[in-house]
């Protein structure tokens, strides 16, 4: 039986190294992959440096869609470091975000690896590209979970809940009420199965979804963008 390739990776970004080698698999059932900091690391080895941090002040988690909510989403998929622009406004969000208390994360499915139209090095090449621009307006994306299988069967992807369990699981986070911002019908479905709260934007995918999937978005409050989410996150409302 020929074995599955090999990855090696280092986790260095929460102040611990840890070093695993692990196998890629490709079956229905593959959890995500992490990316923190800008490194893709195994979900094992999030776990061991996660295990390793000090305790730290209780901040909320939001869990935002990539493609439509961050950058400009593509009916062809991103599939270089080039074709990643971000939506006006949304690091800055980011940035917003943080300073207001949240952790933010990612979840976002990347079926172009399963299509065969970009590799994880190149995925990960667009992620540091994302981390970079992001600290460079002083925000953090603590962790990026992507799912990269086609199987609308797999747990993990959207709109299945999978991959907003394990970031709770993982981060030690419950997500009653976490808001999660998407831009199409997925994200809004994995969200509620998830007992989380949807949120959505206009941008990328967000004003057709509004048009084509009124029902499904009924109760979902909607923003122009993620800009307009972080304000409204950061505003006391009494």
């Amino acid at each position: 039986m020929k074995q599955s390739p090999m990855m090696k990776v280092a986790e260095v970004a929460t102040g611990m190294e840890a070093e695993l080698s692990f196998h890629v698999k490709r079956s229905p059932a593959t959890p995500p992959v992490v990316n923190v900091a800008g490194r893709m690391v195994s979900r094992e080895t999030y776990t061991l440096a996660c295990a390793g941090e000090k305790t730290r002040p209780t901040m909320k988690l939001i869990i935002l869609d990539r493609d439509g909510v961050i950058n400009e989403d593509s009916d062809a998929y991103i599939k270089s470091p080039e074709e990643w622009n971000p939506i006006p406004g949304s690091l800055e969000a980011i940035t917003r975000l943080n300073h207001g208390g949240y952790r933010v994360v990612i979840a976002t499915n990347q079926s172009g690896i399963g299509r065969g139209l970009l590799d994880l090095e190149t995925l990960n090449q667009i992620h540091r590209k994302m981390h970079r621009m992001v600290q460079e307006v002083g925000g953090l994306i603590e962790a990026i979970f992507f799912c990269p299988d086609v199987d609308e069967a797999n747990p993990f992807r959207k709109p299945n809940p999978g991959m907003l369990l394990e970031i709770g699981r993982r981060l030690k986070c419950s997500l009653q009420g976490a808001p999660v911002v998407g831009d199409s019908v997925r994200d809004i479905r994995a969200a509620r199965a998830a007992n989380a709260w949807p949120l959505l934007v206009r941008t990328g995918k967000g004003a057709r979804t509004l048009e084509r999937e009124a029902e499904s978005c009924a109760n979902v409050l909607v923003f122009d963008d993620l800009a307009t989410v972080a304000e409204y996150l950061t505003t006391d409302h009494e």
